[in-house]
Order: C-alpha cells, then sequence, then structure tokens
C-alpha cells in the first residue's frame, strides 16, 4: 500500500476496504495511517467524527479517540460503545458467588503469610503467634466450606474424581500440618519453618484450583449464587463458634 499523504486519500482507502474482515488487518491499517497522517489533523477530523459514517471501522476509531484525543468529550465515545456493544452479553458475579467468595478467601490468607515474613525478620514472636492463629483459623474454615458444600457439589458437575480426589488429599496434607504448629511454641527453632512449608503449600493448592478446578465448574450449569449463599451462611455459623 502507497504511503498515504492527505485525509482524502485516508477516506477513500478505508472507504474501500470492506473486505478487510480480519481484525488485524484493519489494526494494522489504522496503525499505518496514524504514522502518516499529521497528528493535529487526525485530532481534529476525530473530533468532528468525519469518519463516523464507516460503520466497520466504528471500533477502531473510538480506540483511536482513546489514544489521540484524552480531552475528547468521554459522553460521545461511551454513547457509540453502548450503540456498538448494545447485544453483547454481561457476566455479573454476585457477592455470593462461590468461586467469589473462595478467591477472596485465597487472597486473604496469602496476605497473610506474606505478612508472616514480615514478621520473621523482626523477630516479634507474640504478634507472629496471633497472626499464624489467624492463619490457621482461617484455612479450617475454608477447607471446611469446600470440603462440605463447594467439592461435592463440584464433582457432580465436573466429573473428574481424580482432580477432586487429589484435592482432598492436599486438603488432608494442609490439615496435618496445621495440626503440628499448633502444637508447637513460636519460640521453637522449628516454628518458622512449619509455618512457611504449609504456606507453600497452600500456594500450590490455589494455584491449582484456580487454574484448573474452578474453569471447570465455571463451564458447567452449577448454581454459583446459591452454593456460595449457603458457603456464606455456613461461614458464619463456623466463625462464632
Amino acid at each position: 500500500m502507497e504511503r498515504l499523504n492527505g485525509y482524502h486519500e485516508v477516506v477513500s482507502i478505508l472507504a474501500h476496504q470492506g473486505n478487510i474482515s480480519a481484525y488485524v488487518e484493519r489494526t494494522k491499517l489504522i496503525s499505518r495511517l496514524v504514522n502518516v497522517l499529521y497528528r493535529t489533523e487526525l485530532r481534529r477530523l476525530l473530533a468532528q467524527d468525519a469518519l463516523a459514517d464507516m460503520p466497520q471501522y466504528k471500533g477502531t476509531v473510538e480506540r483511536m479517540k482513546f489514544y489521540l484525543i484524552p480531552e475528547i468529550n468521554m459522553s460521545t465515545v461511551q454513547r457509540t460503545t453502548l450503540k456498538t456493544n448494545k447485544h453483547a452479553t454481561v457476566t455479573r458475579v454476585g457477592k455470593n458467588n462461590a468461586i467469589k467468595l473462595l478467591k477472596d478467601d485465597h487472597a486473604k490468607v496469602k496476605k497473610m503469610f506474606k505478612e508472616f515474613e514480615k514478621l520473621c525478620k523482626k523477630d516479634d514472636n507474640e504478634a507472629k503467634g496471633e497472626l499464624v492463629a489467624q492463619i490457621c483459623a482461617e484455612l479450617t474454615v475454608h477447607t471446611q466450606l469446600e470440603e462440605e458444600i463447594f467439592y461435592p457439589a463440584a464433582r457432580e458437575a465436573i466429573d473428574d474424581d481424580d482432580l477432586m480426589n487429589e484435592a482432598l488429599v492436599e486438603h488432608a496434607s494442609a490439615k496435618d500440618l496445621i495440626a503440628q504448629i499448633q502444637a508447637m511454641r513460636v519460640s521453637d527453632p522449628m516454628y518458622a519453618a512449619v509455618v512457611t512449608v504449609l504456606g507453600e503449600y497452600i500456594n500450590h493448592h490455589v494455584e491449582e484450583e484456580q487454574n484448573e478446578l474452578f474453569p471447570k465448574v465455571q463451564k458447567t450449569k452449577i448454581d454459583l449464587e446459591e452454593l456460595g449463599t449457603r458457603m456464606a451462611n455456613l461461614k458464619e455459623t463456623l466463625q462464632k463458634e
């Protein structure tokens, strides 16, 4: 494609490129136009919606507006986006979505393990003991929620016994480490090591759940909101005990 020299050539080429249907080809074309035209002229044309009569390039034009005209009236862009995507399906995750609840637990515990690492450097046994007690309590409730509600439903929905059995074995190993920690004194030379191993084990378990189990469950027809509501109710009960 010859080098473009002005707006009229731009319009001509865009108007006659109906045969370019692939997104990547449209993107390449627009990129070349951006590199050739003067930025001030392009800003003026975009601001005046000079290219608005070419619906096949509307999405790309709007992206150009975001990159080149930060000060553009955003309400105009938003209206165009809404019109373009009016038939798109939006998936909203409710606050009691089972997977969301489990991921929130994962993030919370991961943050607590990182805090434990910081406390180890300060050699604050009292703070370490309190934090580890919270970690163990969170993990105990979390595993019970999964074993009593989430895992049975997931096993039936995804039909993958091997994956579910591995998850239960990992839970059992984590429970053993928790029991060891709870039986130890914070001053024990092995205390930090056992807690650290537990953290690494939990990270591995979380990675497998979020990368393998959760995606499989999300592809099923399982009611994650109903499941999550039951889990939230059980969690509230267990935390009061």
